[in-house]
C-alpha cells in the first residue's frame, strides 16, 4: 500500500511540476524572450535528467529495500516525512520558477536583457530550484526507504548540482556583478 502511494506521489509531483512549467512558458510567450549568454550547462543538465531517470527506475522496480527490516511504525514515519519533504520541494520549485517567470530556463546561461530576480524565494536563497531538487530527491528516497537511491543522489545528483551552480554563478556574475 505505502509503495503504491509513493509511486503515485512521486509521479504526480513530477507531472505537476512539468505541467506547471509548460503552462508558465505558454503564459509568458507574450513577454520579452530572454537573450541568453554564458555556458549552457548541458552536461550538468544531462546528468540531473539521467539521475532522476535512474532514481525512479531503481525505486519503482526495487521499491522499499530497507523497509523490510524496519519496524512498521518507522516505515510509516519515514514515508510520511518523505511525503512532506517531497511536497515541500515541489512547492519550492513551483514558487521559484513562478518568480523567475520568463527568466527560467533549463540552461544555466543567464538572460542579458532581463533584470536579476531578487523577489520571492530569491530574496533569501541563492538557488532555490536546486534546493527544491534536493528536497524532492530526499523526499522520494525517504518515501521508498531505499538506501541505493540515497547513494545515487550523493554520488550523482549533488556533484551535478555543484557543477551547475558554479557554471550559473559565473554566468550571473559576468552580467550582474555582485548585485
Amino acid at each position: 500500500m505505502l509503495l503504491t502511494i509513493a509511486k503515485i506521489t512521486t509521479l504526480g509531483a513530477w507531472l505537476i511540476f512539468w505541467t506547471f512549467i509548460l503552462i508558465l512558458k505558454i503564459i509568458n510567450k507574450a513577454e520579452v524572450e530572454p537573450q541568453l549568454t554564458g555556458k549552457s550547462g548541458k552536461f550538468s543538465t544531462s546528468v540531473i535528467i539521467i539521475f532522476f531517470t535512474l532514481l525512479y527506475s531503481l525505486l519503482w522496480t526495487n521499491g522499499s529495500l530497507a523497509g523490510n527490516y524496519l519496524p512498521a511504525n518507522w516505515v510509516l514515519a519515514l514515508s510520511f516525512l518523505g511525503f512532506i519533504t517531497l511536497i515541500g520541494g515541489l512547492s519550492l520549485a513551483i514558487w521559484s520558477v513562478w518568480t523567475l517567470g520568463n527568466s527560467w530556463s533549463v540552461s544555466t546561461a543567464a538572460p542579458i536583457n532581463l533584470p536579476l530576480k531578487q523577489a520571492g524565494p530569491y530574496s533569501f536563497l541563492r538557488h532555490p530550484v536546486y534546493l527544491a531538487y534536493l528536497l524532492i530527491w530526499l523526499g522520494s528516497v525517504l518515501m521508498f526507504i531505499n538506501p541505493f537511491g540515497l547513494l545515487l543522489g550523493i554520488f550523482l545528483l549533488i556533484p551535478a548540482l555543484k557543477i551547475r551552480v558554479k557554471t550559473e554563478e559565473q554566468n550571473l556574475l559576468s552580467i550582474y556583478g555582485n548585485a
